[in-house]
């Protein structure tokens, strides 16, 4: 099933309600959120688009939809039999470990990419350890604009994402292919993308690492994701609202 189908498909768990609360209890007792798993986190992230508007003036992408993200806690696994055969739990996000993934080219103080939504959003936790976290986003990102042929032109604009303060050795970031589509090759999915104005090129993917002067031990692993589009002619200039 999709990622959204974990959250919407209603449970019914009847008399298990009280094994969630005890389950939630028994997870979250000691755990410490401002402390990563032991070892090497892989995470997987991908981005969802549901709306993109492009500044040319600013040379600035504003765009809608939702991140996923997927790693394991062994912290938060547990025995499903010792919990009424409940197989996962939801837990909001603020309570739980979250990868501090940030988008380096964020038009905007950066911060991580999900902080604004952590009041509202839970992850979907499974019984062995498993953690997946689909928060909404509306983002800013710079992006260089192609002028030639403005505004018909295609535009290639990019999102570059990496972990704030963990290197390689803590956390090993790598692309979020969807699991309910074997043709989808790239971590940027834009099948409920709304702007009719928009026609979507392509989009590409490249995973790189890097060392830093300030720290020359230590690798840092970022993502650049891409997607390449260009407005329809039969859309005329009086109906493009940039913002």
């Amino acid at each position: 099933p999709s990622l959204v189908a974990i959250f919407l498909l209603p449970v019914c768990f009847g008399h298990q309600s009280g094994q969630i609360e005890t389950l939630r209890r028994t997870l979250l007792s000691g755990y410490e959120k401002d402390a990563k798993p032991d070892g090497q986190v892989e995470v997987k992230f991908g981005i969802r688009l549901t709306g993109i508007d492009l500044c040319p003036h600013r040379q600035v992408l504003k765009s809608s939809g939702w991140l996923t993200y997927t790693w394991d806690d062994e912290r938060l696994s547990w025995n499903p039999d010792h919990f009424g055969g409940l197989d996962r739990i939801r837990i909001n996000a603020k309570h739980i470990w979250i990868p501090d993934l940030t988008f380096y080219n964020m038009a905007g103080e950066p911060k991580s990419v999900f902080s604004a939504w952590e009041e509202m959003t839970n992850a979907v936790i499974f019984a062995n350890g498993k953690v997946i976290f689909v928060p909404p986003q509306v983002q800013k990102t710079f992006c260089k604009v192609n002028y030639d042929n403005w505004p018909w032109g295609e535009q290639n604009c990019t999102f570059k994402v990496g972990s704030w303060t963990y290197d390689l050795a803590n956390l090993n970031l790598q692309p979020y292919l969807s699991e309910s589509n074997a043709s989808q090759d790239t971590p940027v999915n834009t099948e409920y993308l709304k702007n009719d104005n928009i026609e979507i090129v392509s989009t590409s993917y490249s995973r790189d690492e890097k060392v830093y002067s300030c720290c020359p031990d230590e690798i840092y692993p970022s993502m650049t994701m891409s997607v390449t589009f260009k407005i329809l002619k039969q859309f005329q200039d009086k109906h493009l609202q940039f913002p």
